[in-house]
């Protein structure tokens, strides 16, 4: 999964940073990208932050299923580097994120003007599984294999629309990336600088 950003947040048609952070980091496996005001989505990402990492001293914070065999007897396996017991539950996962993140914007009833993408990482027995969800403002959300929010979005699909293809490996989809954000960029007042 790779997320990538511009830094420009204007208000209306003037610049009003050049140095906005539009990727914020929810835990070490996830992360979302945000468009729309700036304070809504600041603070709806401090809400999962803050939700997601009580998840992970309380699994109980969310309404689970019962946990797979694989992962209580995972409990009780030390580290052998640090000596901890750690248990694959403690991470959050992708979907927790999603929930959350829907479910915050959803019960704001449209007064959030902020949308997302989400991307990461669950990691279990059987490898990862990497996802990247398109989260609205209305808290409609959809599985994604590429997505851009914002006002330079409409520039940035036309060049991942034509350039991306499900078997692309990192190294070729990091200039598409660049390429998409520069589209944005060169096309649309509001976004750009760093």
């Amino acid at each position: 999964v790779l997320l990538a950003a511009d830094t420009r947040s204007t208000t209306g048609n003037v610049v009003a940073n050049k140095d906005t952070e539009k990727i914020h980091q929810l835990s070490k496996n996830l992360f979302c990208c945000g468009a729309g005001t700036a304070a809504d989505a600041h603070q709806i990402k401090r809400r999962v932050t803050t939700l997601l990492d009580l998840q992970s001293v309380n699994s109980n914070i969310l309404e689970y299923p019962s946990r797979p065999e694989f992962m209580i007897e995972n409990e009780n396996e030390s580290n052998e580097e640090t000596g901890c017991v750690e248990s694959e539950w403690s991470v959050p996962t992708v979907s927790a994120a999603k929930g959350l993140l829907t479910r915050i914007l959803m019960e704001g009833q449209r007064s959030y003007s902020a949308s997302f993408i989400l991307g990461g990482c669950d990691y279990t027995n059987m490898g990862q599984n990497m996802a990247l969800y398109q989260i609205k403002s209305d808290g409609c959300c959809g599985k994604v294999m590429y997505s851009a929010l914002g006002s330079g979005s409409t520039y940035a699909m036309a060049i991942l629309e034509s350039s991306v293809h499900p078997d692309m490996t990192v190294e070729e989809a990091i200039p598409i990336i660049g390429d998409a954000i520069k589209a944005g960029i060169d096309n649309d007042m509001g976004s750009g600088s760093n």
